[in-house]
């Protein structure tokens, strides 16, 4: 090995420069190459024991394993894992792993799973997740999520999630729930949506939300003014019914323009007695044209002076 001592004005520091000849970088492969060898000795010899050695398994030494390795990791093996090595895992070893292994994780472990990690877990292996896993994970978690990952949750999950995760869960996540899952979400969780999550609801969505939930929404006037005009529309009359029986002084006069004629004409007499003058006002030719005789005359008349 030669060493040729050149002086650099830089900085006023002064460095050697090493060059290595043929033979000795040739070495220095060989070296590298055997130490990457006892090192993958190292972590087979690790990894066919069920002994807590794998619990000193770094989150470099995870990386290093093979998807075939990964894959032979038995939910025992799995658990011994620190949580702090858990994001060492990429997402090719993610997708690796067997089936069964994300719900064998234990809650310090899933809390660890980066955005990244998750997003990468495949239908199967998402589904796995079980409610006291899910109680455990981070808003962001939930919230980085894809729409397609939404979408395939399971209604138990659903239903599991956190008032917090719910709340934060983003406008394109909500658009992309179903139907069934819209029907999956509690009371309680319709009451922890954000105005601008509920203004995101589709019509078929709508048109899924229970009456009970429903009801729950109604109480709130900061959430049903959060509907659009459109929204509004898109409701049943059921459903309108239930706005009406409960937060009708809460409507704006574009909503109240915007209820359906057959909604308009299934409202009983004591809710439409509940308007007020601005709503009365509000109403279309065409919605006054809807209402019967009788409902014409329990309107109060000075709500039309």
């Amino acid at each position: 090995m030669s060493v040729i001592r050149t002086s650099y004005s830089w900085h006023s520091y002064c460095f050697d420069v090493v060059r290595l000849t043929p033979c000795e970088k040739k070495m220095a492969t060989s070296i590298t190459s055997v130490s990457n060898s006892m090192t993958t000795v190292m972590l087979d010899s690790i990894l066919q024991s069920n002994t807590s050695d794998i619990a000193t398994l770094s989150s470099d030494d995870l990386k290093a394993l093979s998807t075939s390795q990964i894959q032979s990791l038995t939910t025992a093996q799995l658990a011994l894992i620190q949580p702090d090595s858990i994001p060492g895992l990429t997402t090719a070893q993610i997708a690796a792993l067997s089936t069964g292994s994300i719900a064998a994780l234990s809650t310090d472990q899933v809390c660890q799973l980066t955005t990244t990690q998750l997003t990468g877990l495949k239908t199967t292996a998402l589904q796995e997740i079980k409610p006291s896993q899910l109680l455990a994970m981070k808003t962001s978690q939930i919230s980085g999520l894809q729409q397609t990952q939404i979408s395939n949750l399971t209604t138990q999950q659903i239903s599991n999630l956190t008032l917090e995760q719910v709340a934060a869960l983003t406008n394109p996540q909500i658009i992309s729930l179903t139907s069934i899952q819209i029907v999956a979400l509690t009371t309680s969780q319709y009451q922890a949506m954000t105005a601008t999550q509920l203004a995101s609801l589709t019509t078929p969505q709508l048109a899924s939300i229970q009456i009970d939930d429903m009801t729950a929404l109604a109480a709130n006037n900061s959430q049903v003014q959060a509907l659009s005009s459109g929204q509004i529309a898109a409701l049943s009359t059921q459903q309108v019914s239930t706005l009406f029986a409960l937060s009708s002084l809460g409507l704006t006069g574009n909503q109240v323009a915007s209820i359906s004629t057959m909604a308009i004409n299934a409202l009983t007499d004591t809710q439409l007695n509940q308007l007020s003058t601005d709503q009365i006002k509000a109403l279309t030719t065409g919605q006054m044209a809807a209402l019967t005789s009788t409902q014409l005359n329990v309107l109060n008349s000075d709500n039309f002076k």
